[in-house]
């Protein structure tokens, strides 16, 4: 940044007369040196947050322009005072006269003009003065950065130009971090953008139970939180219930938890057999159990064996007697069946045997039912299973609506429901709005529905370029926008050459054009016949012709006669001409001088044709003499052709001459402008060229 320092130095005498110019100079002078500081700083890499007005180039400029106003002012304050002390002290000498200060004629404004560059910063002001003067300056405008928004790992910046353009600049992090709370389940990434700021994205990730592990009335249950820490949790059982088996061998022990889990925990407790006592074949037995059960056991053995079947119905009892015999005795014992447990399709029983053994039957579903309540929301399931059971299960399923679709002006929003039936809602815009953008190019309609929803819809309507009218040198082309909007280019040939025919009578003037194409006029230049003279029974007529070329044609008389003149005297020979004119000659058989020959004549008369004039179907050529005689012949169309556009809205009729030139004339027959205008395939060479935002 370059440094600027400004020194001022004023005298005390000129302190006191011009303190306020002084005031006044050193104001600006300060407020010149801040814009400056502010003018200096680089802001080619970085955008501010909050964005700072740019300093324009053109108010430096003026502020220079005031500063040298402000110091002639002084140094005319200066020149008077010192005039004044020059006067106290030096009394002898005559003062000088000052001569009297010319006034300057102020100039006004006229008129100011604002146009943008394609960037959308160059900002050039036209000023016009009263005094025929234009200043034009050029602003450099840098655009507005608006709060920033994030979404994760996307920075999006809105900017805001000077002439009403707005984009969207995306930023991707350029790095991240994570975090873990404390709990281990909260997740902070802490994505960093290349403009210092920081965005945090928190997540909560939920931890996971593994299933729970029972012993010794405990249960045990490992969580693994989202940061991948493990720990286990034990819980003690809170009640405990002990019953026994039928045999009072079996003691069970139901732990139940606080979280309405439970489990099962078999022990086996031995029976205690007291001394037997024998009376007879029997053997009573005093047996004590672990539940505290006591029996006492006839036996005409002096021991018994029980053991079950491989189904575990019969149960097989051994004896044993003192004697070494042995007896058998099996017993049926029934397995018990529980009620039927029935989730979704699918059937539980469980049995029981009597040697206290346990199994679990599950059966699945030979059919099932689906039957819908007319709401279409309700859903009931009949389950039908092998022994004639039935499981009814009645579920609710919502349904889905999907978000509105768009077309134009048509809103449709679908709904399906659990049964799969389908309805759709189609809705018409209640409203519409048309804008078109600055370049007549584009045409926005937005759409307004009940729901207060909106559908825009850009459309692209190319301008219609009309073909070239080639007149006189000059080429128009007219271009007709959707909205309406015409424009009229008018370009002069930039090159032309003429082409005289072999007969001096017609011209062909090729017109090149900057854009590529050329046009040919071609221009029928009537030959003049000049003034005739004659020898004898000869008519001697000049033809002048436009290119400059002179003729001579002779003609012979048609018809000879003898007359006498008017008084009578003099035998006369009159020579009749095709053209209607005569030559009365003295009849040299009469004695009469010879008449005086007549010399051919050279007649160097140059013709000026100019440019045809075309009316509709009629050709004015206009020819003008170098004697300054003027001549104008019209001519009449010998042929037209009609052809319409392929809209149908434009006819063309072209008019052709004798000459071998032609008059298009077109006629537009669209009753209504503003309709749409026949898409062309090029665009306005002052189109707004596209230009992407992101990429600055």
């Amino acid at each position: 940044m370059q440094n600027l320092t400004f020194k001022f130095s004023i005298a005390k005498s000129f302190q006191k007369a011009g303190g306020k110019i002084l005031l006044k100079t050193v104001g600006i002078a300060a407020l010149l040196v801040q814009g400056f500081a502010h003018a200096g700083d680089s802001k080619d890499d970085w955008i501010q947050y909050p964005p700072r007005a740019a300093v324009k180039l053109t108010e430096q400029i003026n502020k220079f322009k005031d500063i040298e106003v402000d110091k002639k002012d002084v140094e005319l304050a200066k020149g008077d005072l010192a005039k004044g002390e020059a006067t106290k002290t030096e009394k002898v000498s005559a003062p000088e006269q000052t001569p009297a200060k010319e006034s300057v004629k102020p100039k006004t404004l006229v008129s100011e003009d604002i146009s943008w560059g394609k960037d959308h910063k160059t900002k050039t002001i036209y000023k016009k003065f009263s005094d025929g003067s234009i200043d034009t300056q050029v602003d450099i405008v840098e655009p507005v950065a608006g709060e920033p928004t994030y979404k994760g790992n996307l920075e999006l910046i809105p900017m805001t130009y000077a002439d009403g353009v707005k984009s969207i600049i995306t930023r991707k992090a350029k790095s991240e971090e994570y975090e873990w709370a404390k709990d281990h389940t909260t997740k902070t990434t802490i994505y960093k953008f290349s403009d210092g700021t920081t965005n945090l994205d928190i997540k909560s990730v939920p931890k996971k139970y593994s299933q729970p592990e029972f012993k010794d009335g405990f249960e045990k249950i490992t969580i693994t939180f989202g940061d991948g820490t493990q720990k286990t949790e034990e819980y003690e059982a809170i009640d405990r219930k002990v019953s026994w088996s039928k045999d009072h061998l079996t003691q069970k022990i139901t732990y139940l938890f606080e979280d309405g889990k439970s489990y099962d925990e078999l022990v086996e407790v031995p029976k205690v057999v007291g001394i037997p006592v024998y009376i007879g074949d029997q053997e009573r037995l005093s047996v004590t159990y672990g539940d505290g059960f006591k029996e006492e056991v006839i036996l005409k053995a002096v021991d018994q064996k029980v053991t079950w079947s491989s189904d575990r119905i019969t149960k097989i009892i051994t004896y044993f007697f003192a004697d070494g015999g042995k007896s058998t005795d099996e017993i049926n014992v029934p397995r018990t069946e529980s009620s039927p447990i029935y989730k979704g399709n699918l059937e539980t029983i469980y049995y029981t045997y009597g040697d206290g053994t346990k199994t679990v039957l599950t059966r699945k579903a030979i059919s099932e039912k689906v039957s819908w309540a007319e709401d279409h929301l309700t859903k009931t399931t009949l389950y039908s299973f092998a022994d004639g059971s039935v499981n009814k299960v009645v579920s609710s399923v919502s349904q889905e609506v999907s978000k509105p679709i768009y077309e134009k002006d048509t809103q449709t929003i679908t709904t399906k429901f659990g049964d799969g039936t389908v309805s759709t809602v189609v809705n018409k815009a209640i409203d519409e709005e048309v804008s078109w953008s600055e370049d007549h190019l584009y045409k926005t309609v937005t759409y307004k529905f009940s729901d207060n929803t909106t559908n825009q819809v850009v459309l692209s309507i190319p301008n219609q370029i009309l073909p070239p009218i080639y007149k006189a040198g000059k080429e128009t082309i007219k271009k007709i926008y959707g909205d309406g909007t015409e424009k009229v280019f008018t370009y002069d040939a930039i090159s032309q050459k003429e082409v005289w025919s072999s007969d001096h009578e017609s011209k062909v003037t090729v017109y090149k054009f900057a854009d590529g194409t050329t046009h040919k006029e071609e221009m029928i230049a009537p030959k003049l016949y000049g003034q005739a003279t004659y020898e004898n029974d000869i008519e001697v007529i000049p033809v002048n012709y436009a290119d400059g070329t002179v003729k001579i044609i002779r003609k012979k008389a048609v018809e000879t006669k003898s007359i006498l003149s008017d008084d009578g005297k003099l035998k006369l020979k009159r020579f009749i001409f095709e053209d209607g004119t005569v030559n009365d000659v003295a009849d040299s058989s009469e004695g009469a001088s010879q008449p005086q020959k007549i010399m051919n004549k050279v007649f160097n008369a140059k013709v000026e044709v100019h440019k045809p004039v075309y009316l509709q179907g009629l050709e004015i050529v206009t020819m003008t003499t170098s004697d300054g005689k003027t001549q104008t012949a019209t001519y009449k169309a010998i042929a037209k052709d009609e052809t319409w556009s392929s809209d149908g809205k434009t006819k063309f009729t072209k008019y052709k001459f004798e000459d071998g030139t032609t008059n298009t004339v077109t006629t537009d027959v669209i009753t209504q402008m503003s309709k749409m205008p026949k898409p062309s395939l090029t665009q306005d060479s002052d189109d707004l060229v596209g230009h992407s935002l992101a990429d600055d």
